[in-house]
């Protein structure tokens, strides 16, 4: 099952103010696509499109964890077609600073999806292309997350002590935690690193 990603707490922010949200983002999604039918410069189209594209998986979180839909809604469409605009945005743009974020998004996607290979491949390209980036402590556990699942305790291991290597983070003293079970599932009962 997914996890949620970003923590959202409908229940603390009245019903009108979580309505007005959603009709910004709707709006701010409708301004982006009226610029970006009139734009020419690629460069600043590939803005434009990156930042519809993630108020599109603002909106799309926001109605899939909201609780006011049908547990039985299907969000799979809307994130399929999230994932298909981050990996052209990667395509046109494979080298950009600023691609951290959008492999971030499309790890989550994938995961919203139940998708844990792609995930594992979106996250892996994070850490590996963008190692000081922001996003790399939690892609690092989520990383020992997946591996820890399929059994590659190892992988899970190695995840989890770089996330331990860099020092105090929300995922820090689960990471301690996991580490451990990775050295109980290993029977390395002695070990202390």
């Amino acid at each position: 099952a997914p996890s949620v990603w970003i923590p959202t707490f409908p229940s603390l922010f009245p019903q009108s103010t979580a309505a007005k949200t959603a009709i910004n983002t709707a709006q701010l999604i409708k301004r982006y696509e009226a610029i970006l039918a009139v734009e020419d410069d690629a460069e600043t189209r590939a803005r434009v499109q990156r930042r519809i594209t993630d108020l599109q998986m603002l909106q799309t979180e926001r109605q899939h964890f909201s609780g006011e839909q049908e547990q039985s809604t299907d969000f799979s469409d809307n994130y399929q077609a999230i994932i298909a605009n981050y990996q052209a945005l990667l395509a046109q743009q494979p080298q950009a600073e600023t691609n951290d974020a959008i492999w971030y998004q499309l790890a989550k996607a994938y995961d919203y999806q139940a998708n844990s290979e792609q995930q594992l491949q979106a996250l892996l390209a994070l850490t590996g292309q963008h190692a000081q980036s922001v996003y790399s402590v939690e892609s690092h556990y989520r990383l020992g997350d997946i591996y820890y699942s399929r059994a590659d305790y190892p992988n899970a291991q190695r995840h989890y002590q770089m996330v331990i290597d860099a020092g105090s983070s929300p995922y820090q003293l689960n990471a301690f935690y996991m580490r451990g079970w990775c050295f109980f599932k290993r029977s390395l009962y002695e070990q202390d690193r």
